[in-house]
């Protein structure tokens, strides 16, 4: 029996517990540190283990626009966090309530 892309998220969601029940799942091909997504309707077979990774994992949902954001190397904390409130246009009593998420551990 040759197994889908979509027949195999559909057993792997079977087998996990997502943060919530309107989660979804993603299958992700991982090849020299790059991530690739394929057509759920492409046969497992078609893909040579021996190289790829495959990868299930939540699908997380973005709000707004994604955006590239360089960090120079004698920047702060402060400093990115204020580029990142201006970039977003949010205000102060706004952006301190998810200021704190960031950390100097997610800057690396």
């Amino acid at each position: 029996m040759l197994l889908s892309f979509h027949d195999l998220l559909k057993c792997i969601f079977k087998q996990v517990t997502l943060s919530h029940p309107n989660a979804e799942l993603r299958l992700l091909e991982v090849f020299y540190h790059k991530i690739y997504k394929f057509p759920l309707t492409e046969k497992i077979e078609n893909i040579n283990d021996q190289y790829w990774t495959l990868r299930a994992e939540e699908q997380v949902q973005n709000f707004g626009e994604p955006f590239f954001l360089i960090i120079h190397e004698n920047e702060t904390l402060a400093d990115v966090k204020v580029r990142i409130q201006r970039k977003l246009e949010v205000p102060d009593e706004n952006f301190s309530k998810v200021g704190s998420f960031f950390n100097h551990k997610h800057l690396c």
